[in-house]
């Protein structure tokens, strides 16, 4: 195997990136009938990667697709295609990201938002008008100290939102689970987004509206991404402003 180009896991062996290749009959290309996940890596160690394991499980149990291989078995080729892969990665890289099925209605809702501003990220909303998520993304509001995020029960409950809420439990702070309008989001002190490449993304407007003085992050987004970096151990947002 060529020791110069990436490599991935598929149908039970480990192959060059170049040679990998879907069926055009494939049911997840004709039907989107496939489930994914993505965990991200930090000094080319895979972080929380047996939550993400375990999500995709749960997943491919919740469509009844039989992977083949047992949870320990996909930890453990998971780990071989970083370990081959990560030192190709240019210098300070250290992001998988790629996620695809099923995602027009995301991707929809980025097409429209970033149509009236290019930089912008969209937040999808539910049919009462509640804050959703975005495409591969959660969002939490801070108001009066407590950091609230929409319930898991209709969003996908993203590993890096589940972190995010255990460390503001960890400093002491108040957190809820529950509905979220775009008054909340207006009227809230700061915002975030959490995602598995992006960690956590402050938010500095909302429609055109500033977030608290409009120059995130707000004090409580600041001490949970110097928590999350300590939990990482890397400064992730160094690292993505080194890319800008």
């Amino acid at each position: 195997m060529a020791q110069n180009e990436p490599i991935v896991f598929l149908n039970g062996e480990l192959i060059p990136e170049s040679q990998a290749g879907i069926p055009i009959r494939d049911r997840g290309f004709i039907y989107g009938d496939a489930v994914f996940d993505a965990a991200r890596t930090f000094n080319g160690v895979p972080f929380k990667l047996t939550e993400h394991v375990k999500r995709l499980f749960d997943s491919l149990r919740y469509v009844r697709i039989d992977p083949g291989i047992d949870t320990v078995e996909m930890e453990h080729w998971s780990r071989q295609v970083v370990e081959h892969n990560y030192p190709l990665l240019p210098s300070g890289q250290d992001i998988p990201r790629a996620k695809t099925h099923n995602y027009l209605n995301l991707v929809l809702g980025d097409l429209e938002a970033q149509g009236t501003d290019p930089g912008s990220w969209a937040v999808l909303l539910d049919e009462a008008g509640n804050l959703t998520e975005g495409r591969g993304s959660n969002i939490f509001l801070v108001k009066d100290g407590t950091v609230a995020t929409p319930k898991g029960q209709y969003v996908l409950e993203g590993i890096t939102r589940s972190t995010v809420l255990d460390l503001a439990d960890g400093l002491g702070m108040e957190t809820s689970e529950c509905d979220l309008d775009l008054f909340d989001a207006y009227t809230a002190d700061e915002a975030f987004l959490t995602s598995t490449s992006l960690c956590i993304c402050p938010v500095s407007a909302i429609n055109g509206t500033a977030i608290g003085d409009g120059r995130p992050p707000g004090a409580v987004t600041r001490n949970l991404m110097r928590a999350f970096s300590d939990l990482a151990g890397m400064d992730f947002e160094e690292q993505y402003l080194a890319h800008l």
